[in-house]
């Protein structure tokens, strides 16, 4: 009765097995000679290794270094952070969010309330403010209202005040202004080194490059953003 299983006895023994063959990336850069080909694999190798990064890193996750205080005590100068930059494609952006963007300018150059970001430029801030609300500073807390305050200067009853433990230094008083649609209020957590929206306006959504979500160096700093 068979079992299913040949016995190996009763197998008449196989013709030799073929030499393996020549990788096929080998055989392309063989009319390239013997010296040249492995060089030319190998440049190939690299070149796609970093294509692949490039992609990564336009599309997935980039790496990004802090060059100022303005986001003290939470991030430090040299502080390297990893940024998402697929996550607003699925997610809206959020109060609290640390997000990498664009400012207004031109190029390499700041320019105030601009209608056109510096593509040369990256700031790192922390969404304060969302679209149509109220964003103003009064008594050392940042406040939003829902509705304009009276004479913008002070907040009304309607409005409330941001509980903000990650802020660093004292909280300087700033007229309320509105966030336009689309756009986002952003504040530094050193409030008295910041240059954010009190200075250079609301910023765009689509000048946001993604969402700063973990410090990976120094090892000592590796921690979670919220």
């Amino acid at each position: 009765m068979s079992t299913g299983v040949d016995d190996p006895a009763d197998v008449a023994p196989s013709a030799p097995a073929a030499p393996l063959s020549e990788p096929e990336a080998s055989r392309a850069f063989s009319w390239l000679g013997p010296a040249l080909g492995p060089w030319v694999e190998l440049i190939v190798v690299v070149a796609l290794a970093f294509t692949a990064a490039y992609v990564v890193q336009w599309l997935v996750v980039k790496p990004y270094r802090i060059p100022s205080e303005s986001m003290e005590d939470t991030l430090l100068v040299g502080d390297r952070v990893l940024v998402a930059r697929f996550y607003y494609r699925f997610r809206d952006v959020e109060r609290g969010h640390v997000i990498v963007f664009h400012p207004p300018g031109q190029g390499d150059e700041v320019i105030d309330n601009a209608p056109a970001p510096a593509y040369d430029l990256n700031f790192i801030k922390r969404v304060v403010g969302l679209p149509g609300e109220w964003v103003g500073g009064f008594g050392g807390r940042v406040w939003i209202c829902p509705t304009e305050p009276p004479g913008r200067r002070r907040p009304s009853a309607a409005c409330d005040p941001l509980d903000e433990s990650y802020v660093s230094s004292s909280q300087r008083r700033f007229r309320f202004q509105v966030v336009p649609p689309g756009e986002y209020f952003v504040m530094g957590d050193n409030r008295d080194n910041s240059d954010d929206s009190r200075v250079i306006g609301t910023i765009p959504r689509g000048w946001v490059l993604g969402r700063a979500f973990m410090t990976y160096w120094p090892i000592t700093r590796v921690a979670r953003l919220a």
